[in-house]
């Protein structure tokens, strides 16, 4: 009896033991669910690689002015070894690389199968400096304010008035920055107009209201000014007045700037020409936008007669 006892419980031993191997043999793995992984022998799993292409995102393009501005600033980024000198850099840019007079090609942005939006008056201004080397005050302003601002410094266009050769105030434009939480007053064209044998005193560089104030009228002073309308005064109270400035910094060391050359005036005219026809040429005819360029307060008239 004692036999058959223990050969009864012998066979149920085997019998669990072939039940329990037979459901691992069958039993799928997580990988054998949900990939297809499943479909390729267990001894192959292991070198099965899934590749995922990765697609590109085409750069989105420049405009013009966007790339003239990005072509400056990397060129002075380069060179600079701090803000003050990517100030400085910037400042000395815009005097060596103009010449005064009328702006050229504002429209040009426009023909271009690049640009989407209306460029601002800010952009307007500068694109003729950065792009043909050519404006007026207005234009060299405007020119530090973008290079400045696409390098990460808070600006101000300030428009104003400032004593002529004849000893009268006439209007004008210089831009403003600040740095390290102070702002300061620079006149990239004043200084261009009063250098001698290409050397830069800096004269108009970095300086407070103070110093400015010798020669330049701007803000409550503008307001207070004798012939300036009152819908000029409420120009200037809402988009023109800068924070006091009364910080100082230290003139940096006179500098002898590169050689300005006068551009070919009549030349970068007929070049703007003959690429508007190109272009209308390849594109067919284009709605031209209304431009932002009128200067704000004193607009196309002006104000004051530099002859006196």
């Amino acid at each position: 009896m004692v036999k058959k006892g223990k050969d009864r419980h012998s066979y149920v031993i085997l019998f669990f033991t072939i039940l329990l191997f037979a459901g691992c043999a069958n039993r799928q793995t997580p990988s054998a669910v949900h990939t297809h992984a499943s479909e390729v022998p267990i001894s192959q799993a292991s070198s099965v690689v899934i590749v995922h292409e990765v697609v590109p995102i085409p750069p989105v393009p420049l405009s013009m002015m966007e790339q003239v501005t990005k072509d400056i600033v990397t060129e002075i980024q380069h060179t600079a070894k701090n803000d003050m000198d990517k100030i400085k850099l910037a400042y000395d840019y815009v005097i060596t690389n103009s010449w005064f007079d009328e702006p050229l090609g504002l429209d040009t942005w426009q023909y271009t199968a690049v640009e989407n939006e209306p460029l601002d008056y800010l952009e307007n201004r500068a694109y003729s400096l950065l792009k043909y080397k050519v404006g007026m005050c207005e234009d060299y302003a405007a020119a530090l304010c973008i290079l400045l601002e696409e390098m990460g410094f808070k600006t101000q266009y300030l428009p104003g008035l400032v004593i002529s050769v004849g000893g009268g105030y006439v209007d004008h434009a210089w831009s403003a920055v600040e740095y390290q939480g102070q702002w300061y007053h620079l006149d990239p064209q004043l200084e261009q107009n009063v250098m001698k044998k290409q050397t830069n005193q800096y004269r108009f560089f970095m300086k407070n209201d103070e110093y400015m104030r010798n020669d330049h009228i701007w803000g409550y002073s503008l307001i207070d000014y004798k012939g300036i309308t009152l819908a000029q005064q409420k120009e200037i109270r809402a988009n023109h007045m800068l924070p006091t400035s009364t910080a100082y910094i230290e003139t940096p060391r006179p500098q002898t700037l590169p050689v300005i050359n006068r551009p070919d005036i009549t030349r970068i005219k007929e070049d703007i020409e003959e690429e508007k026809r190109i272009f209308i040429e390849e594109n067919g005819e284009i709605v031209l936008v209304p431009l932002d360029f009128i200067p704000p307060v004193f607009g196309l008239d002006g104000f004051g007669d530099p002859r006196y």
